[in-house]
């Protein structure tokens, strides 16, 4: 009796300490956001950096899968914000800036080798790769992605810091890795309920932070509840906050209009396959998707969420399991009415989101002339195809930094960057992705099947919104994305 209650307390005694690491570790993840986005009027930066890295990187080797979902939090919802300007460096205006989310990646990289070695140590646990099949598809984007830029830089004499999106395709390649051990740890139907924990807070706090901006813009708040955009302003003085439009926790509006896409993208996906669904979470997540759409001003986006929705609809059509007519007409009608409230209420406050809006609709009518926005989109990608008639192998490092022009479409840029043959790389990793996710549709777990149409709608997201947009340097849907195949397609397997 005496050695039970010993035990028992023992184990009280292990999860309080747990859960007291828990807490320190939120809170000084929470310090860490905040001292990054003040970074530059932060003084100690470095001092404060360090210290609370260390205690971070702690928590970390303690719960790898807590603080795996907080640096994809930073990362998906703030990689810019979460910013410290260092010293300029060539490309555009505003380059020289280090990351938040890039020193997270570093130490939970770190912790992931600690626990590794003291697994081996203690003889727990034996992994091994398993790679399938559908990584012959995605593998090669990945690789040109990586040794492109570091062969410009070598045989073209582009500057060296044009090496960075090499460096950043490695760092989202160990995200997969990273999700991979984490479900061979955790198992996978935990890490898709945590995963999904984080669409939503971030679902909510995107909506609440831009609904602050909206209202300091238009409807007369205090501004002191956006105060981080003025000083992400200060520090860099070329940003978008001058076009008022909301950005959300990021600083670029279309990346809230992005995000809006994902989120409703993900609602879809738990709907087509769950049995149960949470009818308020969902009429919020579809309120907020759609407030975020309009609100941004963003008009690809929403062609995005559109072919989302119509994917959605096919996906039913096909006989979907235990897909009710009601969750169909429960969507359609939700998305229809915010879509006339938010409409509504945008007319009321904001007449240039209004006639950003328009000027697309005028483009579908007889006679109609080219938005000035897409025109001067169009005169930038002949810009970039004029290059590569000089150039047949391309920039080779990426378009946006040896030209100095943003070429805001993913199949121009991969032309002007890597000729038809990253072209044809990036097509097969969309290829890759799609079919992946199809086989997991019918895995025996709902949570596994909701991911895998979460997926396959991201990746009809991708292929639209690709035409309006520079998907391929997104930090955050390609993070997502690869989060996601570390879940979905089983990399890492334990031995026991």
């Amino acid at each position: 009796m005496r050695e039970i209650c010993w035990n028992l307390g023992g184990a009280v005694r292990n999860k309080t300490r747990r859960r007291f690491f828990d807490i320190l570790g939120a809170l000084i993840s929470v310090l860490l956001i905040v001292v990054f986005c003040m970074g530059n009027y932060v003084p100690h930066f470095w001092i404060i950096v360090s210290l609370t890295g260390i205690i971070w990187l702690l928590w970390a080797v303690v719960n790898p899968l807590y603080a795996s979902t907080i640096f994809m939090f930073v990362i998906f919802n703030m990689p810019s914000r979460a910013a410290v300007y260092v010293f300029p460096l060539e490309g555009y205006p505003g380059r020289g800036a280090i990351f938040l989310h890039d020193f997270m990646w570093l130490w939970l990289v770190l912790s992931i080798f600690i626990r590794l070695f003291l697994e081996y140590k203690k003889g727990l646990h034996k992994y091994s790769l398993a790679l399938p099949s559908v990584f012959y598809f995605i593998a090669p984007f990945v690789f040109l992605s990586v040794i492109l830029p570091f062969i410009g830089v070598a045989a073209f004499d582009w500057p060296v810091s044009f090496a960075t999106p090499g460096v950043r395709f490695v760092q989202w390649s160990s995200i997969v890795l990273i999700w991979a051990y984490l479900s061979s740890s955790y198992g996978r139907d935990r890490i898709v309920k945590t995963l999904f924990m984080l669409m939503s807070v971030s679902c909510y706090s995107q909506a609440l932070y831009s609904l602050f901006q909206f209202m300091v813009a238009y409807g007369g708040w205090p501004s002191y509840l956006t105060y981080f955009d003025y000083l992400y302003a200060s520090a860099f003085p070329k940003n978008y906050f001058i076009l008022a439009r909301c950005t959300g926790l990021d600083v670029i509006p279309s990346g809230l209009g992005i995000r809006g896409t994902t989120f409703l993208a993900w609602i879809l996906g738990v709907i087509l396959v769950k049995t149960k669904i949470d009818i308020r979470q969902t009429f919020f997540v579809i309120v907020c998707s759609v407030w975020m759409l309009l609100c941004s001003g963003a008009r690809t986006p929403v062609f995005g969420a559109l072919a989302v929705i119509i994917a959605f609809l096919i996906l039913s059509l096909l006989g979907m399991k235990r897909t009710r007519v009601y969750r169909l007409s429960l969507v359609v009608s939700v998305v229809i009415v915010a879509l006339c409230l938010g409409w509504f209420y945008l007319s009321l406050y904001s007449v240039p989101l209004v006639e950003r809006f328009a000027n697309v609709a005028a483009l579908f009518r007889a006679n109609g002339d080219l938005d000035p926005g897409l025109e001067d989109r169009i005169q930038l990608w002949q810009v970039s195809l004029g290059y590569l008639s000089e150039h047949p192998m391309g920039t080779m490092v990426a378009p946006t930094y040896a030209l100095s022009v943003p070429v805001d479409n993913s199949y121009i840029y991969s032309i002007a960057q890597g000729s038809i043959l990253y072209l044809f790389s990036f097509l097969l990793f969309i290829v890759g992705l799609f079919v992946g996710a199809r086989k997991m549709l019918y895995a025996e777990e709902s949570s596994t099947r909701a991911l895998a149409c979460f997926s396959i709608f991201v990746v009809v997201m991708l292929v639209v919104v690709s035409f309006g947009e520079n998907m391929i340097s997104n930090v955050s849907v390609l993070a997502l994305l690869f989060c996601i195949m570390g879940i979905l397609f089983p990399i890492v397997r334990s031995a026991d």
